[in-house]
């Protein structure tokens, strides 16, 4: 049966209304035939036999039908015009068929169900689509969006309702508005002008968010803030790593970027620190399922280390991503039990799409130069051209040394293609994409390749499967993040400005004793271990090689209507290969006279299963009842054997053989988490919803016979309330009004090694640490309250959410002093309290043809050690430990970070100032004029955590133009800046030639005429190390320009071909700094771990770039 939906058109042009009458009395006779003829398919092969020369088409499609029961579904117009056919075959396949038999033909078809629709190729030409949106009371509605499904054609209704879009005959519109429910609209052949009526969402088609354990929930019967994130925002202006692109966009949550540059580890903390000792940061959890993030050496935590590498999310496509789901409180996270007590980042990808196949390529390059730089002098050179130092006169002409020169232009080059495509049955995402990217110091490199594949199955009505398959490679290259060793910013900063760098470029020499050539830099290592920079960046180099694949398969099982089974299951490994090689000719202390060369080899496996039965029942008319019951097991095994050295036989023969001194090194750890959990919620009129949670955890740290117990348990409790549907209040002011309330507990255990030691074989007696049997994991009890409102039919909504959180049960380290086997023993004590303010408020309005939508974000979080231990006994020697602080080393010997009752995580102290004369002045020596330090007990100078940020996102679009942009501010903290120390006592800052210009230096209320003096004491060159913190503090608030995109989106009747879409766009970041008083970035970070922030120790500038994508939908 030959379905030709022109014949009733033949006799006489209907009317708009009697075309749709038709068209919908077409489509109902088609779904309720296809239903009849499903059963009798059965009965019919699906192969196909033809002997045909120059047949038409119509009879070959009846042929075909006849033998297989499919049938044909088309216009006149697209089968008007084929060619005869000839063909001649025996029992091929049904779609092996339709290829052969439409060979050359100007048509496409698609199979849904026993369904064969024919379309004709030709693209049409696009036509003026106009109408106008109503709700069902009559009422237009003014800002509906109007998009041409799957493309970026789009448009708004202005404020009389009425749209205007270009589309094909054929092609479907998208028709959405806030509240109510999406209407997709045909576009029938010889129609323009529609009038379109759209339903107020039904309740149970209420938004829904991806929460914990990859359990979907409707958006009102959420107990917890959870916040939203969708794939634009992270696309729109890329970055290496996607999540430094969540800056500003999240409250309640702190992200500090990499300063190693492209591709680096990015530290994110959700509602303040919480433990002492153990990890502080977020986890991922991807599709649902928690994925291991090694960061394989991210933290550059001191004055010498600075080379790092990446971190396991890091590597994800961005533009695989769907959505991104930020749980920031442990109430909305309890379900992760210890591995989620710091928050989580769920990820969703995407999958594949019903319909045609759609084809999406995706382009960008940006450019990349130092964002924040300190100020160099350069009008006084060296005096002594011996010295490094720049404290000479005063040059007649100013140098044209600048080290910005040193920094190339960076580039991040992305390119990514997907396709997805799919019938009711199956759906399949498939794609590819590279990122290749140059940093602004010379040799630093960062390159990684993905392909993913995603398949989903139904394979009945109660049997669906979703699998998918991840790879990647990557590789990096000198990420140097900071600090005084292989570091080429040192000597950059430092040389002084009367000598040519010119002279160093060419970075070696010959040298025919040793017959190679070895480093030319006739300054030495100056006390700090200096090099030639380009000798560095040229001999020198660090890198890893990631290759890393994951698995993952999902089944899910309905047995009834209200129950369902899903199976997880993902295994994530990885190998990384990291070497360091170092040329004959580097300092001594890297390397012997033949180099330096070592590799390490680590294997990362990850295994992850969980099973868990969902419950949906309607317990009674106004009360539904759901539960999801289950267990999850995670096993993590990181194995790694490395070997290498300083080369003792031939120079730069780089070869674990050639080091015949240092031992191999093998690491190796296994963590195995075990659990089973379920969770209860109860609805009442769907406006009060109870939620409750437990979750039962058997962590390997603590194992029999060294913990106090082997298991644990973690609850949660939450009650929401939307007092508006409660109330029957009236909804053109107040919208939506909901209040919650929640409390959870998670906790953390003991790190690898704690409760079962492991020694180091090389070094045996720095730390042995005494093995107890009751340890605890931290636990942390957390309450919120929040309230959510939404204004003038959703047009301006306001979540915000308070919360208070204490992390007990810290595991504090307490050195022995009684001699004896062991160095170290911990004990459980210690209380950490977090409070503070998440909200977020946004507004979306239309002014004519032009839409705007902005957002803001703001967040406050009060850290407090409010306990750490009092009077603790040791229940093994009987010691009794108090502590009323802890002490952290920082940098050099007079910054300190220091825990004491009632100051937070992040306070840092001084001990060093310049000696004082009674009158408080600068103590000057009368006889010498010289100046002195003066040690004096820890003095709090501040905090390196924002007192509050705030992000405030605009999107301003006219037509198919788009203007959006981000402005970030991070008010309060502060920074402690030794590259300005040392610069200064190098004579090479601005600020040094300002004060020898200025007669000396301000200090105290008086000037001190001697600067080279003051600054080789407060700078310390002459002891080649740090400076003295207390006078390099800086106010780490900033305000900056953090995006701006403008776009475009060519209107679909410009593009003849088969490209549906193209959208171009200009795009930026760190574009512009509005206020920043610190001579660095105060935002990024060298590390990722909880101390060792706020400090710039030669760090790599942050970076500004300004780039472009285009991306186009086939």
């Amino acid at each position: 049966m030959l379905f030709n939906v022109n014949y009733a058109l033949k006799l006489k042009e209907p009317t708009p209304i009697l075309f749709k009458f038709l068209i919908i009395m077409k489509i109902i006779f088609l779904l309720v035939f296809a239903c009849i003829m499903q059963a009798q398919a059965s009965g019919y092969a699906q192969n196909v036999t033809l002997s045909e020369k120059s047949t038409p088409i119509k009879s070959v499609l009846q042929k075909i039908e006849s033998q297989t029961g499919y049938y044909f579904w088309y216009e006149n117009t697209v089968i008007g015009n084929l060619k005869p056919v000839s063909v001649q075959f025996k029992n091929r396949p049904l779609k092996e068929a339709l290829d052969l038999c439409f060979a050359d033909q100007p048509i496409t078809y698609e199979i849904i169900s026993h369904t064969i629709l024919l379309h004709s190729s030709a693209q049409p030409a696009y036509i003026d689509i106009r109408g106008i949106i109503r709700d069902t009371s009559g009422q237009v509605l003014a800002g509906a969006t109007v998009t041409v499904k799957g493309t970026d054609r789009r448009s708004a209704s202005d404020i009389n309702g009425r749209f205007q879009i270009q589309a094909n005959a054929g092609e479907v519109l998208l028709v959405s508005y806030i509240g109510y429910q999406p209407q997709e609209v045909f576009i029938a052949t010889g129609q323009s002008n529609y009038e379109i009526t759209l339903l107020r969402i039904p309740q149970e088609m209420e938004k829904i968010v991806v929460t914990a354990l990859g359990i979907k929930k409707a958006e009102r019967a959420l107990t917890y803030n959870v916040q939203e994130i969708k794939s634009e925002e992270i696309t729109r202006n890329k970055d290496a790593n996607f999540v430094n692109t969540l800056s500003g966009k999240i409250a309640g949550v702190t992200i500090n970027p990499s300063s190693s540059g492209i591709g680096g580890a990015t530290r994110v903390v959700m509602r303040g620190t919480k433990s002492i000792s153990g990890n502080n940061n977020v986890l991922y959890v991807v599709d649902g399922i928690p994925i291991p993030n090694s960061n394989g050496g991210a933290n550059a935590s001191g004055p010498f280390q600075g080379v790092v590498s990446g971190e396991g999310i890091s590597s994800i496509n961005p533009e695989d991503i769907e959505t991104i789901s930020a749980l920031t409180g442990p109430a909305a996270s309890a379900l992760y039990g210890n591995q989620g007590s710091n928050g989580v980042i769920v990820v969703t990808t995407k999958k594949g799409s019903t319909g045609k196949l759609k084809i999406n390529i995706s382009h960008s390059t940006d450019f990349f130069e130092p964002f924040v730089l300190p100020g160099f002098q350069n009008t006084y050179g060296q005096g002594d051209p011996a010295q490094f130092q720049s404290w000479g006169a005063k040059s007649t002409t100013p140098s044209n040394y600048r080290p910005k020169d040193f920094f190339e232009t960076g580039h991040n080059i992305f390119n990514a293609i997907s396709f997805s495509g799919g019938n009711e049955k199956s759906q399949t995402f498939f794609s590819l994409a590279s990122n290749n990217a140059l940093g602004i110091i010379p040799s630093n490199s960062y390159n990684r390749y993905n392909g993913y594949l995603r398949q989903s199955t139904n394979f009945n009505d109660h049997l669906s499967v979703d699998f998918n398959v991840m790879y990647i490679k990557s590789d990096d290259k000198n990420m140097i993040a900071q600090g005084q060793y292989h570091n080429p910013l040192v000597g950059i900063y430092l040389f002084p400005p009367g000598d040519d760098i010119r002279k160093y470029q060419v970075y070696s020499r010959y040298d025919p004793g040793r017959k190679l050539p070895i480093q030319f830099w006739p300054y030495g290592n100056l006390g700090l271990s200096v090099e030639n920079p380009y000798w560095i960046t040229n001999e020198q180099s660090n890198t890893n090689n990631i290759d890393r694949y994951a698995i993952s398969a999902i089944a899910k099982y309905k047995i009834y209507e209200w129950l369902n089974i899903t199976g997880r299951v993902r295994m994530d490994n990885s190998s990384t290969l990291s070497e360091v090689r170092r040329a004959a000719g580097t300092d001594g202390l890297f390397a012997s006279e033949f180099g330096y060369y070592t590799t390490f080899k680590s294997v990362s496996k990850n295994t992850y299963i969980d099973l868990m039965a969902s419950i949906n029942k309607n317990l009674t008319a106004d009360i539904k009842f759901n539960s999801n019951i289950g267990g999850s097991y995670n096993n993590d095994k990181i194995d790694g054997l490395g070997a290498g050295g300083k080369l003792s036989r031939l120079a730069n023969f780089y070869s674990v053989s050639e080091n015949t001194t240092d031992p191999p090194t093998q690491n190796y750890s296994h963590q195995q988490l075990q659990s089973l959990f379920a969770t209860a919620e109860f609805e009442y009129k769907r406006w009060l919803f109870l939620n409750l949670t437990g979750r039962y955890e058997w962590p390997s740290q603590l194992p029999q016979g060294f913990a106090a117990k082997t298991s644990y348990f973690y609850p949660s409790v939450g009650i929401s309330g939307i007092f508006t549907d409660a109330l029957h209040l009236p909804k053109n002011i107040l919208s939506f009004g909901k209040v919650r309330l929640s409390y959870a507990e998670v906790g953390n255990p003991p790190g690898f090694g704690i409760t079962n030691p492991v020694y180091s074989l090389i070094n045996p007696d720095v730390y042995r640490p005494a093995p107890f049997p009751d340890y605890l994991p931290e636990r942390t009890k957390s309450y919120e309250a929040g309230v959510e409102l939404k204004f003038f039919r959703n047009k301006l909504f306001v979540n915000a959410t308070v919360y208070k959180s204490n992390t007990t049960n810290q595991l504090l380290d307490q050195k022995l002093t009684t001699g004896g086997l062991y160095t170290d023993f911990y004990y459980n004590a210690g209380n950490i309290e977090n409070k503070g303010i998440e909200a977020s408020i946004g507004y979306n309005r239309l002014f004519g043809d032009i839409t705007w939508n902005s957002s803001a974000v703001f967040t406050l979080n009060r850290n407090k050690v409010k306990r750490l231990s009092e009077g603790y006994t040791n229940p093994i020697t009987g010691e009794v430990y108090g502590k009323d602080s802890i002490r952290n080393g920082t940098v050099g010997n007079d910054l300190i970070n220091i825990l004491a009752i009632n100051g937070t995580m992040a306070d840092l102290y001084i001990t060093q100032i310049l000696r004082e004369d009674n009158q408080g002045y600068l103590w000057v020596d009368p006889s010498s004029g010289a100046i002195a330090k003066t040690n004096i007990s820890p003095r709090y100078i501040g905090k390196t955590t924002p007192d509050y940020t705030i992000g405030w996102r605009n999107a301003l679009a006219y037509k198919n133009l788009e203007l959006s942009f981000l402005l970030d501010a991070r008010i309060g903290g502060i920074g402690i800046s030794y590259t300005q120390s040392i610069m200064d006592a190098y004579g090479v800052s601005q600020k040094s030639a300002d004060e020898r210009d200025n007669g000396g230096v301000p200090i105290y209320g008086k000037k001190y005429s001697n600067v080279q003096a003051f600054y080789d004491m407060v700078g310390n060159a002459s002891g080649g190390s740090v400076g003295m913190a207390a006078y390099y503090v800086y106010s780490a608030t900033n305000f900056r320009l953090r995006e701006a995109a403008i776009s475009y989106a060519i209107p679909g009747s410009l593009l003849k071909g088969r490209i549906n879409d193209i959208k171009l766009a200009i795009t930026g970041r760190n574009l512009f700094m509005f206020y920043n008083k610190s001579p660095f970035d105060p935002e990024s970070t060298s590390s990722t771990g909880t101390y060792y922030q706020g400090i710039d120790y030669f760090r790599q500038p942050s970076y500004r770039s300004f780039g472009f994508n285009i991306r186009a939908q086939f």
